[in-house]
């Protein structure tokens, strides 16, 4: 069991007191041990890909004679939740339990879904770029304010 800083000095100072028992060595290796670096930079914290269903659906509406195609990109938990790891200032890590939609237009280009940080909520939400230039896509990757859990459509 992995335990906080605060608590596992208390249990240290118990161990002092009481003794070192198996169980004592095992949470503090636990609490301690960090695991290597992966250079993996999909943000989702299941390696190689997400604990979520990503779907997109294109729809259509008339409007005065004319049709407008859209959209409709859908990110929903497998089982009860899906997370991910956000670098922002620090790595954040969040939780989301329902589904999450966002709707755009069906326009020709690169399409680009992430989420960010919203500083009204202090949620993430659901985020789109089209056609982003270099420098927008290096924001997203390496930038404070943005995630880098993020999923590129081709056009």
């Amino acid at each position: 069991m992995k335990f906080g800083k605060t608590e596992l000095i208390r249990r240290i100072s118990d161990v002092v007191r009481n003794g070192w028992q198996n169980v004592h060595v095992r949470d503090l290796i636990e609490s301690l041990w960090r695991d290597p670096f992966s250079m993996r930079t999909s943000g989702f914290v299941k390696e190689g890909g997400t604990n979520a269903l990503i779907s997109s659906e294109v729809t259509s509406t008339e409007i005065d004679g004319v049709t407008m195609y859209g959209i409709v990109f859908t990110i929903t938990p497998k089982i009860r939740k899906f997370d991910f790891y956000q670098f922002r200032e620090i790595l954040s890590y969040h939780k989301k339990y329902h589904t999450e939609t966002i709707s755009f237009d069906a326009e020709e280009g690169l399409h680009v879904v992430y989420y960010d940080f919203d500083d009204v909520t202090y949620e993430q939400v659901l985020k789109h770029i089209h056609n982003p230039t270099y420098d927008d896509l290096l924001e997203l990757i390496h930038g404070w304010s943005r995630s880098p859990s993020c999923i590129m459509m081709p056009p």
